[in-house]
């Protein structure tokens, strides 16, 4: 009754009810759950709108909740499970067991890169693979018959006074290409040759009013303006105002475009640049790159972005120069792929002739501007000879303007190292004016030549044309770069790519740790941790030398390796000079840090001793206004309290004090004996009262990361703790000797431990050792290291404290981890498949060499390829819980490859180490790392340009086998359908390949020969050379159909941790320093933006600025993947720069500026979020307070 009763009431209630509420409520209640479950399946499905960025915060917070908490192998700070011992992930098919089926099920889609609409005029990477006729001389130039026959049919204008026409203007242009190293130092051609020509510029340019010069590179501009009075420098600055003498390209160096990276590239402009307009006024608005060999696609946005208005570019391929002659194309805007609008073209001016020299730029025939060099001449030429030789001159310079949409022609005067002598000065002068007069003054020839600068010639250009953004006639445009460089026939400068690898190393070394100093300065100013301006201004000094020594070497004659050795050795020995400039910035801003972190805590440790005398007092009045008749005890009683109070502050002050003035002795983890000399460890040495070592791990990435630490310590029985007391579980392993290829091993071990750190923190922990190495110590937290060999007896003796058995040479070796696992032939210890759990790829690595008797520092010119020489292997298995790898030991090369087990990125790539000496390998040997894999990449294959973008190259069998090499300075890959295999690199490299499903990557070179193109000297560099490669394969994630490839979200994670190490420093001697966390971003950046630089804008102490350089690089994501783990959507979050630092709210405003932190483009209140586009790069200043 009563169930009854209740539904009766209901009915009641019903009734009561108007009827169209009634149906509204039926029609909900029908339909509420068809919209559920529509919108459960959706979620499943992965389809989260690309708008719905609370829900991607979520799912982003879900994920690393998911791998905080997850069983002690996801957890860095690495527990003992249950049960005891150490395990290794469980791989189910490939699939780590952890994973849950629903977890490997759902699909995640991401938006692509925007492609470019429109098809460029001109194609380079297809002129390259089409242009396959190698048989003619690029020294004659390209006017050939063809191009003469039609010349002589177009009709020539006898005068432009009955046309309109403008006459043709000629701007001769008197210029000196210095390198700043080469054949002689860069001091010993400053004082023979560069000082001579500035001096004299000076001098002839105040004497000829109507004289003008050009200079490009900023490093000899410095050492001579500092040898300047006053009154010097005050003639050259109206110089320069007066537009006579103009400044043109303007960095510190006039940079390699192939070996350097985007940071380096872009840090000597920011050096060179600013220094012109602290000292000159001016910086630079025309590029002038005339002695690279090729040009890369990423300078033009580089530039342009510099506030370029035009780039002149001089050395292309022989045969794309004679093709954009013939169409008319030397003048072109050269476009990004990428960039749908276009709007980061640049106007380029080609120069048509071979070379800059005074021999090839009056014209286009050849052998006719000999005559034109006037520098050595010791007497008059008579006026009839120079009136034929003027009518020869106009002729040759009517055919060069013929290549161009206007009448307008650029004559550059010099060569490398001219206008030194002053007879030069006169002789040139004299008789180019002559020159001149006899052109100008004949009213048929309707020309007005005139010396000048690259600007009036540019001024006079887009006056007659139109300027670039509205040319009349439209300009052709131009996509791709110009690499490879050939000068003739066959000659292929591509061997450049990887000459002298120990020096494109050291130069990679040196750009981190000046980037790590930089931002440990900016950092320890925010945090005003050193108010002494005097000792601020000791760091900036000491920054100023590093990005000095690093300016130097992007030189397109240092990082080339294409200097004579005792040049090359010079180099060497400045960039170990910046190194120990940045290593003491970074030495002394860690010690801040961490004293300030100290002093930090005894003030906090203060202040609750004063908090309880304050209590104290305030218990003592109390009890005197409740007693009258303890009054005064109780007023001895708070007098004392507050002395105890003044007591607590005066202890305050003086830990303050006691924090500068005591002097931690903190050093390096890695460091180089000497310039020649590969990085060595420091090993943790532990003594009776001396026994634990604080050890300090900065993160120069702006996001969090999980990584790698390898240590080396005198003993094994070691405690390692963080700052919230948790132990970190370490593996123990014998420490090869990886100075050396003798493949012996050290008397200390090796301690390897994983370790999370956040963004730009500096993570201080303590490794306390327990007993000496001898004594056997149950520790939970270690583990060790099994080990099998070929050579079994050999290696007893060499790896002492460890087991070692014998390596079955029939059975195949596999290391595994969650994520993949690699076999390799236990004969010779190189890599064979790798399998995902996706299923297994044919991976087949090999050491290879090409022969030649022909290549040199430039050219790369193999005449055949074989395996390394028959020496016998040792390969030894290293295994255990946290990484395993394998070594393998042959005359001059130790390989390893090893493999992680982190569940985090450490564990999708492996990690390739090879340690080369070539002088063990014999004469004229140029050494490869080759992948012969199954992946169907239709002779296709992919590199980085300047680490800024990636670019498709096709492989010919048609054209020479050096022709199929590219420069890469970070990564290259190829793919199919099914894979992609990308190799990371830390250092510039030629990647190449010759055939389908192959990619190759140079490791060194050894040559007996000079290859005839000015260095004269063999390339023989007998150092020992360590190279780092990551090897990843991805069966998802990367694009299939997309028109421009890029590095999916994981790669690009990956690349960045491999180029991007923690820096490591730690105690010599025990101290009162203690673990800590010092966490200065509050919050991450978006995770496909990476923090390229941040830096003071000048090394000046009066300047506050702090500049910042975000690149948001393309990234593949728009295929579906099983796992949204790890998925990163591009181009969804902008940046806060207001919030990325926790002393951000010191900035009121930010200035958008170009890219040298010149101009400032637009001011912004710091709150305001900044849109950076996919594939760009945004410069940002602020000024600290």
């Amino acid at each position: 009754m009563r169930r009854y009763g209740r539904f009766f009431s209901l009915k009641q209630m019903l009734r009561k009810v108007p009827v169209p509420v009634l149906i509204i409520g039926i029609i909900v209640v029908i339909l509420c759950p068809i919209a559920l479950l529509h919108f459960s399946s959706n979620n499943q499905g992965g389809n989260t709108l690309l708008n719905d960025i609370p829900v991607l915060r979520k799912n982003e917070k879900e994920r690393k909740h998911y791998h905080e908490n997850k069983s002690w192998l996801r957890n860095p700070f690495l527990q003992q499970p249950a049960g005891g011992g150490f395990r290794s992930p469980e791989l189910l098919d490939g699939v780590p067991v952890e994973w849950s089926q629903q977890e490997l099920s759902r699909p995640v889609v991401c938006p692509s890169v925007a492609r470019l609409a429109s098809k460029p005029s001109f194609d380079l990477a297809n002129l390259t693979f089409t242009l396959t006729d190698l048989s003619s001389d690029g020294d004659l130039g390209i006017w050939d018959e063809e191009m003469d026959a039609a010349y002589h049919k177009t009709p020539k204008i006898k005068s432009t006074s009955d046309t309109g026409k403008k006459p043709l203007l000629v701007y001769v242009v008197p210029f000196s290409h210095a390198d700043p190293g080469w054949l002689s130092t860069v001091e010993e051609y400053f004082s023979t040759s560069t000082k001579l020509a500035l001096d004299n510029m000076l001098k002839r340019l105040l004497e000829w009013p109507d004289m003008t010069f050009i200079w490009a590179e900023t490093s000899y501009f410095k050492m001579w303006w500092e040898t300047l009075d006053a009154g010097k420098r005050k003639a050259v600055l109206d110089l320069t105002k007066s537009g006579r003498l103009e400044i043109v390209n303007g960095g510190y160096v006039m940079p390699d475009e192939a070996s350097c990276s985007a940071y380096a590239i872009l840090h000597q402009y920011i050096y060179g640049h600013q220094w012109l307009l602290d000292n000159l006024g001016v910086t630079p608005e025309h590029g002038f790159s005339i002695d690279p060999f090729g040009h890369s696609s990423s300078m033009p946005y580089f530039l342009r972005n510099l506030d370029f208005k035009t780039i002149f570019i001089q050395r292309i391929h022989y045969n794309i120069r004679r093709h954009l002659g013939k169409h008319k194309a030397t003048e072109f805007l050269w476009e990004q792929r990428w960039d749908s609008t276009a709007s980061t073209s640049i106007f380029t001016h080609l120069a048509p002739h071979h070379l800059y020299t005074i021999k090839n730029i009056c014209g286009l025939t050849k052998n006719n501007c000999y005559f034109y060099d006037f520098k050595d001449i010791m007497f008059e030429i008579e006026k009839s000879q120079m009136e034929t030789q003027a009518q020869i001159l106009l002729e040759e310079m009517r055919k060069t303007v013929s290549l161009y949409p206007h009448n307008v022609l650029l004559y550059i005067l010099g060569d490398d190292f001219r206008w030194a002598e002053d007879t030069e000065w006169t002789n040139q002068y004299k008789n180019y004016k002559l020159l001149m007069k006899l052109i100008n003054s004949n009213p048929a020839n309707d020309v007005i030549m005139q010396f000048g600068t690259l600007k009036n010639y540019y001024d006079a250009v887009f006056e007659r044309s139109g300027t670039p953004d509205a040319p009349t006639p439209s300009l052709p445009s131009v996509q791709g770069d110009f690499f490879p460089y050939a000068d003739k026939y066959e000659d292929y400068w591509t061997g450049y790519f990887t000459s002298r690898p120990f020096y494109k190393q050291m130069s990679r070394e040196l750009e981190r740790d000046l980037r790590t100093a930089e931002i440990l300065l900016v950092l320890a100013k925010l945090e005003s941790f050193g108010n002494d301006g005097a000792d601020f201004q000791e760091d900036l000094i000491g920054l100023e030398r590093a990005a000095e020594s690093l300016g130097l070497f992007q030189h397109h004659d240092a990082i080339t390796g294409t200097s004579k050795q005792m040049v090359a050795l010079d180099y060497g020995d400045k960039l170990q000079n910046g190194l120990l400039m940045a290593h003491a910035v970074i030495l002394k801003n860690v010690q801040r840090l961490a004293q300030a972190d100290n002093s930090h805590r005894q003030s906090v440790n203060s202040h609750r001793q004063a908090d309880n005398s304050h209590r104290q007092a305030d218990n003592s009045h109390r009890q005197a206004d409740n007693s009258h008749r303890q009054a005064d005890n109780s007023h001895r009683q708070a007098v004392d309290t507050h002395r105890q109070v003044v007591d607590s502050h005066r202890q305050v002050v003086d830990s303050h004090r006691q924090a500068d003035a005591e002097r931690v002795d903190i050093i390096l983890e890695s460091y180089r004996p000497t310039p020649g000399s590969l990085p060595a460890k420091s090993p943790l040495f532990f003594k009776p009262g001396n026994m634990e070592r604080i050890v300090f791990l900065f993160n120069p990435l702006a996001r969090s990361r999980t990584t790698v630490i390898h240590l080396l310590s005198e003993t094994q029985n070691l405690r390692i703790t963080d700052a919230d007391g948790r132990e970190i579980a370490y593996q123990v392993s014998p420490a090869l000797n990886d100075v050396d290829t003798q493949g012996s091993y050290l008397d200390v071990l090796r301690i390897t431990f994983f370790l999370q750190l956040d963004p730009l923190a500096l993570k201080a922990i303590s490794i306390k050792s327990l007993g000496e190495r001898t004594k056997k110590i149950k520790i939970k937290t270690r583990s060790t290291t099994t080990i099998r060999s070929t050579d079994r007896a050999g290696d007893k003796v060499k790896i002492q404290g460890f087991s070692v058995k014998e390596l079955d040479p029939a059975e195949l070796v596999t290391l595994t981890n969650a994520y993949m696992a690699a076999t390799f032939r236990p004969e010779d210890g190189m890599l064979q498949a790798l399998r995902t759990r996706k299923g297994k790829r044919k991976v087949a690595m090999e050491l290879k060499r090409y022969e030649s008797m022909n290549s040199g520092a430039y050219l790369f010119r193999p005449t055949g390829l074989g395996d390394l020489k028959p020496y016998p292997y040792t390969v030894r298995v290293l295994q255990g819980p946290l990484f395993s790898e394998i070594q393998t030991h042959t005359g001059g090369v130790v390989l390893i490859v090893r493999i992680y087990n982190s569940a985090t990125d450490l564990d999708k790539s492996l990690e390739v180490e090879l340690i080369t000496q070539m002088e063990k390998l014999g004469e004229n040997n140029e050494l490869v790392l080759r992948l012969t894999t199954d992946i169907r990449n239709n002779l296709t294959f992919h590199t980085d340009s300047n680490g800024f973008q990636i670019i498709q190259r096709r492989v010919s069998h048609v054209l020479p086998m050096a022709a199929n090499y590219y420069p890469a300075t970070s990564m290259g890959f190829m793919e199919d359908d099914r894979s992609r295999l990308t190799l990371h690199l830390t250092q510039a490299h030629g990647v190449g390949s010759q055939r389908n499903g192959e990619i190759e990557v140079m490791i060194d070179r050894f040559l007996m020969q000079d290859d005839g193109r000015g260095v004269g000297e063999a390339l023989r560099d007998p150092r020992v050379v360590k190279t780092h490669l990551q090897l990843q394969l991805e069966t998802e994630g990367f694009c299939l159909d997309c028109p421009l490839k890029n590095p999916t979200d994981t790669a690009h994670r990956v690349n960045l941790a491999a180029n991007n190490p923690p820096h490591i420093t730690f105690e010599q001697e025990m101290s009162n320093l203690t673990t800590f966390n010092y966490e200065p971003v509050q919050s991450n950046l978006p995770c496909d933006v990476h923090l390229l630089m941040m830096k003071p804008v000048t090394y000046n102490p009066g300047d506050k600025r702090v500049g910042f350089l975000f690149h948001r690089p393309g990234l593949d994501c728009s295929t579906p993947r099983t796992s949204d783990l790890d998925v990163c959507l591009p181009g969804t979050e902008d940046i806060l720069l207001g919030g990325l630092l926790k002393k951000a709210h010191t900035f009121k405003s930010y200035n958008e500026t170009t890219f040298n932190f010149v101009n400032s483009r637009k001011r912004f209140g710091i709150k305001t979020p900044i849109r950076l586009l996919p594939m760009h790069i945004g410069a940002y200043t602020v000024n600290l307070p």
